[in-house]
């Protein structure tokens, strides 16, 4: 055996493991994270209800769906009840509620704001791995001289290597021409 045979045999082990070292990549991974609200549910653990309540004026109004409605008065008239309006705090372990309850003896209304800062936050990886597929082209010159005309069949492996057979027609020698390509990604 010759020693330029070797060296090609050679040549061709070496890009041929450069070749599947190159197709062995990992996949590309992508992290997407998402933070929503959640509802908890949580025991009161203190309660402060300011001493001395505020007296209020109230009247009670039945809107056109028929429910009864609280509305709040300025000042005392002859069908407005006299009512007791507390300020009182809720606390929890993480959330706080700062209510008002109003009431005659019977309980009028209840507002206020509660306050819950507890987020949940779920986290998403995705794992894209490289595509293959298969790819047709044609080609032809840019010059003024049109001579010659090609179609060529590739096939990408994975994004990293690319194996395809190109055809071509020459119209000097009036002669078809096939080829074999081979392509490794560099970066």
């Amino acid at each position: 055996m010759k020693i330029d045979k070797i060296l090609w045999y050679l040549a061709a082990m070496v890009i041929l493991f450069a070749v599947i070292k190159q197709c062995e990549k990992e996949p590309k991974i992508i992290t997407k994270t998402e933070t929503k609200t959640i509802v908890v549910k949580d025991t009161i653990t203190e309660t402060v209800i300011k001493e001395v309540p505020k007296t209020v004026y109230v009247e009670k109004i039945i809107n056109q769906k028929g429910d009864t409605e609280i509305v709040f008065v300025k000042d005392s008239t002859s069908t407005s009840i006299k009512a007791k309006q507390y300020d009182t705090t809720l606390k929890s372990n993480d959330a706080s509620a700062e209510l008002k309850i109003t009431t005659s003896g019977e309980l009028l209304d209840v507002s206020g704001i509660i306050t819950y800062p507890k987020k949940e936050t779920t986290t998403t990886i995705t794992k894209i791995k490289p595509q293959s597929g298969l790819f047709l082209s044609a080609q032809v010159p840019i010059q003024k001289n049109f001579n010659s005309v090609g179609l060529s069949l590739d096939y990408q492996f994975k994004n990293t290597l690319l194996i395809g057979v190109v055809g071509s027609y020459d119209n000097i020698s009036n002669t078809v021409n096939l080829s074999a390509r081979l392509g490794v990604k560099i970066f």
